[in-house]
């Protein structure tokens, strides 16, 4: 069964489709010095105006790529003419390879196998294009036989990464040389059928050129299960002592169920797995719980060393920071930690440092969460939106920083509203807080300004969006009823412990208090966005900040933490749970 036929490749007349595996040293070494001339070809056979968009995507995408995409729509190397020309070009050695100069006999006759028309006429085409190599590769991979040939594949797909079907090229071209098998059931041919009968995905191809290997890979199993079997029982008989003498078959039954009141609990569950049944498990939970012996504990912020948590059935800390950066605190363990246990925080009662990383923790396990239901163009997409951003981001912060270097850095503005032309606050009183910019710290802008919901919620990495302001002033004169985008002073963010409003220029007077001299241009604007950039603010400053303004309007905290409730239920009372 090693051999279909007696057909054998002609090595000077061989077949057009032998140099498909070629494909990618052709396209190198001949297609690539002279890529001028493959542009020329694929631009003349553009035939309607749909056809010019696609060309010109392909020549942006390099010269390598242009003669590829060439070479794999017009299908130049079924002309012989193609392949004679490319092989005077080749490299010796690869020329060589690919005539087959130095292929072994015993594996020219394996190799033609693959070219054989008794079933289809592009037997080998369909090999190449449509078998999935990686789990051929695998499978030969995983064979001890075949771990220098794998390796020797594994380095050469490093020449045209990126290439998929270069892998089923260096297989097809690479199988006939291994010359180190000589019967009929132990060559790499056999081998090759036994990889594509053993796999789901390659197994319709086999049937392609080789429909009969089934029931002879059937009948090659059988006959090493008898011999199995024949060897096993002569094991037995050598192993055998005639002259033993076997115990008497005892009187009465002896059940094992009888003995398991004598062992150990372990032992009880690995001869008896089915001891202890779920209903069982559940109703003792029930009684226990009912009888108050489930332990608990909740841990606010007292950790006592001589506490041993190991005897409880739930361990929950409640807002304590000593148990967020450690499991369990000054609490002792003596046997493992309790089945169950959880962190619950309230946003905004603990220390700054610890809520820093509680939102971390819970941002990071949102992101992975959401790349692992990616699929792959999803996630290419994620990737070049923020590519695309990035540079957008870079090319407007060179621009600002050309306007910005030309201010007086010293200079202070007192900031009004466009409108009505009122006081508002320094430019002292606003600088940058974790990273977001033109931040407010003063709590009495919280008198000169009015705030609604905003309507359009955001939540973005740094902050969340929750409200608009506009000027006080302007909503009592003018009758203004509703606040949007156009009329606002600003945002109102949920940021660190409190409500800051962001500043949004495009409605606001900058004057200078020494020169007098005013900013002002509707719209955003690299010196009006930067005019208020100077400040650092400290997180004392912001923290005295937080408390003034929830002092002096609490009614304002209280709307919009019920505003964050609303979206994100875990903004009030937020779980978070550690596994040991």
């Amino acid at each position: 069964m090693a051999f279909e036929s007696d057909f054998i490749l002609d090595i000077n007349d061989l077949p057009l489709s032998h140099f498909y595996t070629y494909k990618y040293e052709i396209i190198e070494y001949f297609m690539l010095p002279n890529s001028d001339e493959w542009l020329r070809k694929l631009v003349s056979k553009a035939r309607t105006e749909h056809d010019i968009p696609e060309i010109t995507k392909i020549c942006t995408k390099g010269r390598f790529y242009t003669c590829k995409r060439y070479y794999e729509m017009y299908d130049p190397h079924h002309d012989k003419e193609f392949i004679m020309d490319a092989l005077k070009v080749l490299p010796v050695d690869i020329k060589n390879h690919a005539l087959l100069k130095d292929i072994p006999q015993f594996s020219l006759n394996l190799y033609s196998q693959l070219f054989l028309k008794k079933y289809d006429e592009r037997v080998f085409e369909k090999i190449l294009l449509c078998t999935k190599w990686h789990d051929i590769y695998e499978r030969f991979n995983s064979n001890s036989k075949y771990q220098v040939f794998c390796e020797k594949i594994k380095k050469e797909l490093d020449r045209y990464p990126g290439c998929a079907d270069y892998l089923g090229c260096l297989f097809l071209r690479e199988l006939p040389f291994i010359d180190y098998f000589k019967n009929i059931e132990n060559n790499w041919y056999y081998d090759l059928r036994v990889a594509y009968a053993e796999s789901d995905l390659n197994r319709a191809i086999l049937m392609q050129f080789n429909p009969d290997f089934f029931p002879f890979l059937k009948g090659i199993k059988m006959k090493r299960e008898a011999e199995e079997k024949k060897r096993r029982r002569l094991l037995g008989e050598s192993l055998q002592i005639d002259n033993i003498k076997l115990p008497d078959v005892p009187k009465t039954l002896r059940i094992q169920s009888k003995y398991l009141d004598y062992l150990p609990e372990a032992s009880k569950k690995a001869v008896d797995p089915q001891n202890e049944e779920e209903d069982t498990i559940y109703h003792d939970r029930i009684r226990k719980f009912k009888d108050g012996k489930i332990n608990i504990l909740i841990s606010t912020d007292v950790s006592q060393n001589d506490i041993d948590i190991s005897t409880l059935d739930c361990f929950i800390s409640y807002n304590c920071p000593i148990t967020y950066t450690k499991y369990i605190g000054n609490f002792k363990t003596t046997d493992g930690y309790p089945k169950n246990m959880a962190l619950i925080v309230t946003e905004g009662l603990l220390e700054l440092d610890d809520q820093k990383l509680f939102e971390k923790d819970r941002m990071t396990n949102c992101i992975v969460r959401r790349l692992r239901k990616m699929s792959d163009y999803e996630f290419q997409s994620l990737i070049e939106e923020r590519k695309k951003s990035n540079d957008i981001r870079n090319k407007n912060y060179v621009e600002v920083m050309k306007e910005y270097c030309n201010k007086n850095e010293n200079a202070v503005y007192d900031i009004s509203c466009s409108s009505c032309m009122t006081y508002l606050c320094s430019s002292k009183d606003v600088g940058i807080f974790e990273n977001i910019t033109n931040i407010i710290v003063t709590p009495d802008i919280w008198s000169k300004v009015t705030y609604v919901i905003d309507k359009h919620y955001k939540y973005t990495r740094a902050f969340m969006r929750v409200g608009l302001v506009c000027c006080k002033v302007c909503k009592k004169n003018n009758g203004v009823d509703d606040i949007d985008e156009n009329n606002t002073l600003g945002t109102i963010i949920k940021l660190g412990q409190g409500f800051v409003i962001k500043l949004a220029p495009k409605n606001l007077f900058f004057t200078d208090t020494v020169t007098k001299e005013q900013h002002y241009k509707r719209g955003w604007n690299a010196v009006e966005t930067n005019l208020s950039l100077g400040n650092e603010i400290s997180e004392d400053d912001f923290l005295e900040y937080c408390q003034e303004s929830m002092c002096r309007d609490p009614e304002m905290h209280l709307l919009f933490m019920k505003k964050m409730s609303n979206y994100i239920s875990v903004c009030r009372n937020s779980v978070y749970h550690k596994d040991i």
